[in-house]
């Protein structure tokens, strides 16, 4: 089972790892191949988008990003993989 909050990584079928969440400042993403990576609203709005274009890991800032419940949504480039969790913003 995964965990939506807390302050260990979060492993979606090891294809995406995303900690720390609760996040600050900044947001550490490990994927295993490249894709798309949303950060939604609750109400399911797009606040930011970043084109992850390797595998690996990648430190994605937050700076002007308001404090708050958010969405993740992670696509590979190839669309057969993807998920959505929930993270909290600080």
């Amino acid at each position: 089972m995964l965990k939506s909050v807390g302050t260990g990584k979060i492993d979606m079928n090891q294809f995406l790892v995303i900690y720390p969440n609760p996040a600050k400042d900044v947001l550490n993403v490990s994927v295993t191949e490249p894709g798309k990576l949303k950060l939604l609203d609750i109400g399911g709005r797009l606040i930011r988008e970043w084109n992850i274009s390797s595998k690996g890991l990648h430190t994605l800032s937050l700076e002007g990003i308001p404090a708050g419940n958010a969405i993740v949504r992670f696509e590979t480039v190839s669309e057969l993989k993807y998920n959505t969790l929930s993270i909290v913003i600080q």
